[in-house]
């Protein structure tokens, strides 16, 4: 799927920007939170810690999403220095979600919803030193089928690269660059939410150093290292975009 498809894909109608969508019971949940999730014994967070899940690890769920117990998590909320001494302010973002009654390892409890996703957790953010392949592209193969590879990872006689990768799972990620700038696509057809865009791309990257610039119900834009990084909920595809230049 070619650029010109992505952008007309964003002119249907997205969905809000929540965690999870949804999930049924005996949907299989992975957990993609740095720091591993508590299990608690009723849906509150001042509840009773009956055991803990670490990142990357499986669960099993055993209700429906609940949205009688709301719950949110404030990510970012920064202000930075402008020039002489004035703060900028930028908006607030919150990894929202419910309490999902989940099963681990015998344990059954109560988690926060907003680290769950039905894609399996990328873990770590080594690149393979001999291939020099993406660390997304890496993580989608330890998991799933390479179906396609147009192009090739290195830059021809003009200085330029064009690689697409396309995944059994529906996934296509494309790579392109020349000298000074390179940009990333990367298309989920999976009903991902906002949230878990932000959760991929957190995994790979230091978020926390990073900027909210805006946000919408459909989308939202960072500021990152050396560029701007776009998450886009349209219809049933996620689309994150990084654009770098130096």
């Amino acid at each position: 799927m070619n650029k010109i498809i992505l952008h007309l894909i964003f002119c249907l109608v997205a969905t809000n920007c929540f965690a999870i969508d949804y999930y049924s019971p005996g949907d299989s949940l992975w957990v993609w939170a740095k720091g591993g999730l508590n299990i608690r014994a009723t849906p509150t967070d001042t509840a009773k810690v009956i055991g803990r899940v670490t990142n990357g690890s499986l669960v099993i769920a055993l209700e429906g999403q609940d949205q009688n117990y709301p719950y949110t998590i404030e990510v970012i909320k920064r202000s930075a220095k402008t020039g002489d001494n004035e703060k900028g302010y930028y908006p607030n973002f919150k990894l929202k979600g419910y309490w999902a009654k989940i099963k681990y390892n015998g344990t059954i409890g109560y988690v926060f919803d907003g680290y769950l996703s039905k894609l399996p957790t990328f873990i770590g953010h080594k690149y393979d030193e001999q291939r020099e392949e993406d660390f997304h592209v890496l993580a989608l193969k330890k998991r799933n089928k390479l179906l396609k590879q147009i192009g090739q990872n290195k830059y021809d006689q003009q200085e330029h690269k064009f690689i697409r990768y396309i995944f059994d799972n529906g996934c296509i990620i494309d790579i392109s660059g020349e000298s000074g700038s390179w940009s990333k696509e990367m298309l989920f057809p999976d009903h991902l939410s906002l949230i878990e865009g932000y959760l991929i791309y957190a995994h790979t990257m230091k978020m926390e150093t990073d900027t909210l610039l805006e946000k919408g119900e459909d989308y939202l834009i960072f500021k990152v290292e050396m560029g701007i990084l776009t998450i886009k909920k349209v219809g049933s595809f996620l689309i994150i975009c990084e654009e770098h230049s130096c």
